[in-house]
């Protein structure tokens, strides 16, 4: 997911902070 700098790194581990947000973004524009 994203790192430090910008940098997307799609193999590692998503943090719950990053999956909290994903999850977010996703309702917020399914209710859009």
């Amino acid at each position: 997911m994203g790192r430090t700098g910008g940098v997307f790194t799609p193999q590692e581990t998503a943090t719950r902070a990053e999956v909290a947000a994903i999850i977010h973004r996703f309702i917020e524009n399914v209710i859009d």
